[in-house]
Parts: C-alpha cells; structure tokens; sequence
C-alpha cells in the first residue's frame, strides 16, 4: 500500500477538518464568545503546520493513531498537542472533535494501487452496475422458461448479446458490491466482461478480478 499516499490523505483530512468552523465547538469544551477569535487563529495555524506525516510540528505528533476499516479511516487525535497548541489545559479538549472519521477506498489498475482518502470518493460505473441488474433480470426469465431468442427479441438485442452478458447474474457477492460502491478495479467494465469471461467459483472470479 503506497504510504506517501496514506500520508498525503491524512495530513489533507487534517486540515480539512480543522478548518471546518464546526471543529472548534466540538473541540473545545466550555467554549465562551470571547475566545473564539484567538482559538480560530491558533486551529488554522496548526491546520497550516500539518505536515504529510501528520505532525503539528516535528516535536508533537498530532495524530495519535489511524486506525483502518473496509471503506473507512478514523484518525484520533492527541489531547495533550492540541492543548498545547491551543494554549489550553487538556481537560478542556473534547473527544468529540479529536475523531475523524472519512472514506477510504482503494483501486487498482493494473499493478497500481489507488489511494482514495477523504471527500474524493470513486463514482459507481453506470453502464456496468445497469448491465449487472440487466443480467439478473434476463438470468430470471431464462429460468422461468424464456428462450434466448425469445428473450432477445422482447429486449430488442441479440441471443449473442444475452450470452456475453448474462454471467454478470453469476458474481461473486463480495464483486457485486464493489460494483454497487463503485470500488471494483477501475479496467472491470461492461467491455472487459464481454470480451473475457469470468470463472464460475467465486474464488477464482476474486482472484481475476483482484489482479486486475
């Protein structure tokens, strides 16, 4: 897994989200009018000071720790730093405002690795999330009885066409919902499936596709 991407992603969430207004509130307990304007300021220059490793300054991690889940990212940060960045005593630091929460996601191409973290999140494949409900579709009628041409002639296609397409009826689930979340590799489209047919086992269609 790429780190320089990790740390990239996580020092722009850093920023991010101490630069939100809402932080601050959330951050900061007991919070009066009169100290708004000084604590904004020293929140957007330690949003200013985040390096790609996440530190506030060489001398005081941040980030206390990053902790991964399957389509997201929680970032806690250190009480006691921001206290001391903030000119406050660490009983005054909320955790609230020291969990960040964001997406990650990450797609391959090929042999590379994509790193998505933060807002930028992918875009579901129209054409083969349509074609993969199309499929299921056209796999319940051939159950219920309906001949490729029949079928063919009812969707206004082709017997070939059906034949190409209709193993999409057959992914993996675990596939099905990377189709859905639009994480699938990024070269699984509708044209690559037509051309070279998946294996049947579930094991072996993870395999393929997990190497593409």
């Amino acid at each position: 897994m790429p780190a320089h991407d990790i740390e990239t992603g996580i020092a722009r969430i850093l920023r991010e989200h101490l630069l939100k207004p809402s932080t601050l509130i959330d951050l900061v307990k007991d919070l009066s009018a009169s100290e708004l304007p000084r604590l904004q300021e020293k929140l957007q220059q330690t949003a200013s000071d985040c390096d790609p490793d996440g530190t506030a300054d060489p001398g005081a991690p941040l980030l206390r720790r990053a902790d991964l889940a399957q389509g997201s990212i929680t970032l806690r940060l250190d009480r006691k730093v921001l206290a001391e960045r903030l000119n406050l005593t660490p009983d005054r630091i909320d955790t609230r405002g020291r969990r960040i929460t964001a997406p990650f996601q990450m797609q391959r191409r090929g042999v590379e690795a994509k790193i998505i973290l933060g807002a930028a999140m992918p875009k579901v494949d129209p054409v083969l999330a349509k074609n993969t409900l199309t499929a299921w579709r056209w796999y319940e009628a051939i159950k219920a009885g309906a001949s490729f041409g029949s079928l063919a002639k009812r969707e206004q296609t082709t017997p070939s066409r059906i034949q190409q397409m209709i193993g999409l009826a057959f992914l993996a689930p675990d596939i099905l919902d990377q189709i859905t979340a639009g994480v699938q590799p990024l070269t699984f489209t509708s044209e690559w499936f037509k051309r070279r047919q998946l294996p049947a086992a579930w094991s072996e269609q993870r395999e393929t596709v997990g190497g593409l």
